[in-house]
């Protein structure tokens, strides 16, 4: 249904809502090499761990390099980096629609990888004027799909880019304008808006609002809902089996997309920009969570019906006679992929047809007038459909364009979010705050879950959230804070279905398929080899790197691709690498830490984005710092910590929050204590223990709660214990072992969601891991009789 004034002119912007697999990898070796972090003014040049008679090539990517990663002979955004993401003109002819001028454009992906690295990209607008960004952050899709996100500190400028092989989608906002990269049958399109050519429109138009309201308590759907939340058909197991900080997705997309689109690669490409337009004003307005598209297909479905149609029989429900209907045959492999895929929502977008579909989008409120959002109640009611591009309304003659956010706010209705106040029609949200705002200027703006007053009001891509600005300007108030509800519906909406596909958190899993590996290190020859699921008969080679001076400094998932990667760190340089996946051929390189007394003291998820930080401390000082995502222009300043011998023991998710969490321990009083999301104003008490022959040997889940474990060992007596949740109250009895056994590591090697831990004697080389870290149940490991090799994570 429609939901916002339309603008009124030839055409009009319609504001209703109604990379490869290891490609990045290969892009920072020259960008960041020799570049050194803010902490230390030495500079020295920096080198990667080199296999044995094998140098790494230190270029720029081209082309050609992208389009052999490939594998394929050509690349979509194929221009080569000279120094600018757009060149304007070739063969094709801009075009113009109305108030929206259609740029044609080849766009060099070469760019957007290499200014990961060198840490801006430069793009250069339709006006002429080139327009610099700061790389944030970037994100991988599974499917090599990966997204670009950069913009200024105050958050006046920025970009969101996602590049696939066959298309790139996204939005590039300078101040209050906004432009979209479009990818059609035809090439790519930076599309403009013409401010002057968009006249006022009058008004809302006479529809409904964008949204049905689900029965009461989930109405007859409910009884049957419980059986369909997981394939373990437990409600209960729904909740307990994902304590994570993502809502799982699985969108459908028309047929018509991918023939307007030019394939069904870029049908997803556009896809996954939605979904990473959606995650950036999450990111950007303070919400917790985070979207991730587990699964992306094509459902053969009409674009020609009205929009609350489709979304009944996508539902199998409908809102008027309150009782449910035949699911429509064309979405019964969408809904199948939902539970295939544990999707928590479902969304089916399709093109754009005005006035067929009567809206830009439409979906269930949950929650709506504080009625509370279950699983049990809700969860058959996660459904949304979403209308994107442009089309012209035989009706009026006018030429009508869907919100790139269209999609981010037909979901808001899902986690029970509002319109603004004065649109919202009496339908609250979740919560009395669940609303939407806008500013009363005629010429303010309106964040994401709101109308505009008129035309010449512009979209701000945030939430409602009065402690966020937008053009200085906040985008909430006490009673419209969509931001402070959602961080309390989305961990509900989070449990509709129990997690399928695999969170990429496992830890030291390397090959992405749920299970731990470990890294043998031979101390000696610098030999290294990864043991899938600790076993030898399926082991992984690595690159040999000779120096000693190079160590495993830690490992964690740095480009949220699923996989784990390997941080290596010079102790005589204070160069730092990354090793994508353990692979020496996908580097990347990280800024040089020269100063020998700054350490790695733990990788972890410190903001709960889905990507791997690296923790740093510097002893002497008590300075402690964090780089988000492994980047040093990303920084997370952390409280100081002097004297006490205080140390970073371990690190994890002792409360289930999805954000790592600080183990600090004191080597002198043996005092123990829990940063919460490492923040000193958020701590945990944790029991004293005095002794110093007990040591923190590892942290994991060794129970399935999700919520991390402190597996204690006893240097001197071989004793050992495991506190679930790092509480000395709630303990797990571990069976001693003699002292020539130690742990040499912690993980789920048979990828049953609960920490194992492997053991490994320090006299004969022998090994073996206890599943769940019981004595009982213990697995028989390959010997390893040389004590050169060591074991890492």
């Amino acid at each position: 249904m429609l939901r916002h004034s339309p603008h009124r002119a030839e055409t009009l912007y319609f504001w209703d809502r109604n990379m490869r697999k290891h490609l990045l990898g290969l892009t920072l070796i020259a960008g960041l090499a020799g570049c050194t972090s803010e902490f230390d003014s030495d500079r020295t040049e920096a080198s990667s761990p080199v296999a044995k008679a094998e140098a790494s090539a230190a270029a720029d990517l081209t082309p050609e390099s992208l389009a052999t990663l490939r594998g394929s002979s050509t690349s979509f955004a194929s221009l080569p980096d000279r120094g600018e993401l757009l060149s304007y003109g070739g063969g094709r002819k801009a075009r113009q629609s109305g108030a929206y001028s259609y740029h044609p454009v080849a766009i060099s992906e070469a760019h957007a990888l290499n200014a990961i690295g060198k840490g801006e990209m430069v793009v250069t607008m339709p006006d002429g004027k080139p327009l610099r960004l700061a790389y944030q952050r970037h994100e991988e899709q599974p499917d090599g799909n990966w997204t670009w996100i950069g913009g200024d500190a105050d958050g006046s400028n920025n970009a969101v880019l996602t590049f696939g092989d066959k298309a790139v989608f996204g939005m590039i906002s300078v101040g209050d304008d906004y432009y979209r990269v479009r990818t059609d049958a035809t090439g790519a399109w930076v599309v403009a808006t013409d401010r002057s050519r968009v006249a006022s429109g009058g008004g809302q138009r006479a529809s409904g609002p964008d949204f049905l309201a689900p029965p009461e308590g989930g109405g007859v759907l409910a009884a049957s809902a419980t059986s369909r939340l997981a394939k373990s058909g437990a409600a209960a197991a729904a909740v307990n089996e994902k304590a994570t900080a993502v809502v799982d997705v699985v969108i459908g997309y028309s047929s018509s997309i991918a023939t307007r689109q030019g394939s069904q690669a870029a049908a997803v490409t556009l896809v996954a920009n939605l979904v990473a337009l959606s995650n950036a004003a999450y990111a950007s307005s303070g919400v917790n969570m985070r979207l991730r598209l587990v699964h992306a297909m094509s459902v053969t479905y009409a674009d020609t019906s009205d929009n609350q149609d489709a979304l009944q029989k996508l539902t199998g429900y409908d809102a008027t006679t309150q009782q449910p209907i035949t699911v429509d045959s064309a979405f019964t492999a969408l809904r199948s992929a939902r539970n295939e895929y544990g999707a928590d929502v479902v969304a089916f977008v399709r093109g754009y047809r005005e006035p067929e579909q009567d809206g830009c989008g439409i979906a269930w409120l949950l929650g709506m007038n504080q009625s509370g959002i279950t699983v049990a109640g809700d969860a058959e009611f996660a459904y949304a459909v979403v209308s994107d591009g442009e089309d012209r309304d035989e009706g009026d003659g006018n030429t009508y364009f869907c919100s790139d956010y269209s999609l981010a706010h037909e979901l808001g209705h899902v986690m029970g979010q509002a319109h603004n106040t004065q649109d919202a029609q009496g339908r609250a949200g979740a919560h009395t705050y669940s609303y939407g705002y806008r500013e009363s200027s005629a010429t303010g703006f309106f964040t994401i879950m709101a109308y505009p007053s008129g035309d010449n009001q512009i979209e701000a891509p945030y939430f409602a959230n009065p402690a966020v600005n937008y053009l200085n300007r906040p985008t909430g108030t006490a009673t419209a804070d969509n931001v402070r509800s959602m961080n309390q519906t989305m961990p509900i909406i989070a449990q509709f279905r129990a997690t399928v596909v695999p969170l990429g958190n496992v830890r030291s899993d390397f090959d992405g398929d749920g299970k731990s590996d470990v890294i043998f290190r031979n101390s000696s020859t610098g030999q290294n080899a990864i043991w899938k699921s600790v076993n030898i008969a399926t082991q992984q080679q690595m690159a040999t790197v000779a120096s000693q001076a190079w160590i495993i400094a830690g490992t964690g998932d740095f480009n949220g691709d699923g996989k784990v990667d390997v941080l290596w760190r010079n102790t005589s340089t204070g160069n730092n690498v990354i090793w994508r996946s353990g692979l020496h051929s996908q580097q990347q390189t990280v800024a040089t830490v020269a100063n020998q007394n700054w350490k790695v003291a733990g990788v972890g998820d410190f903001n709960g984005d889905g990507v791997a930080d690296i923790l740093w401390r510097r002893a002497d000082t008590g300075q402690n710092v964090i780089w988000l995502s492994g980047h040093h222009a990303t920084q997370l300043t952390v409280a100081t910590v002097v004297g006490g011998g205080w140390t970073v023991a371990g690190v994890g998710d002792f409360n289930g929050d999805g954000r790592s969490d600080i183990l600090w321990r004191s080597t002198t009083t043996g005092n123990n204590t829990i940063w919460r999301s490492a923040s000193s104003a958020s701590q945990q008490a944790v029991t004293s223990v005095p002794s110093q022959a007990w040591r923190v040997a590892g942290v994991a889940d060794f129970n399935g709660d999700g919520l991390d474990d402190v597996l204690w060992s006893n240097a001197s007596t071989g004793a050992n214990s495991i506190w679930r949740g790092g509480s000395s109250g709630s303990q797990q009895a571990v069976v001693s072992t003699g002292t020539a056994w130690a742990v040499a590591a912690v993980g789920d090697y048979d990828g049953d969601g609960r920490a194992d831990i492997l053991w490994r004697n320090s006299a004969n080389g022998n090994n073996v891991y206890w599943k769940s870290g019981n004595h009982a149940t213990q697995q028989p490991v390959a010997a390893v009789p040389n004590q050169a090799w060591k074991v890492f994570y």
